[in-house]
């Protein structure tokens, strides 16, 4: 498998995770009633940037093998950004 293919698996494989991350965080809000304005916007961040994951994604999957690195590099960018968002996030609702 080449390294391009391997990062489109690694990185679908941690949109999933993120998808259930999101999920969790909308259910443990439900659940403990604490959906505040802060609450909904931090969700609402998380949702976002998973989108825009999903379109570097897209446009990596397309891209050719001279300019994927930059997107690489972006990609891991914006998975940094979510794993420290949901770390927040899930501190804040303790």
């Amino acid at each position: 498998m080449k390294e391009k293919e391997k990062l489109t698996a690694e990185i679908e494989a941690k949109l999933v995770v993120v998808d259930e991350m999101i999920a969790g965080l909308k259910q443990r809000a439900k659940e403990d009633k604490h959906i505040d304005s802060a609450t909904e916007k931090r969700i609402a961040e998380l949702t976002h940037k998973r989108n825009e994951v999903h379109g570097k994604l897209e446009a990596l999957q397309q891209s050719d093998e001279n300019t994927w690195e930059t997107l690489k590099s972006e990609l891991h960018d914006y998975l940094d950004d979510i794993d420290k968002q949901q770390r927040e996030s899930w501190s804040y609702m303790k």
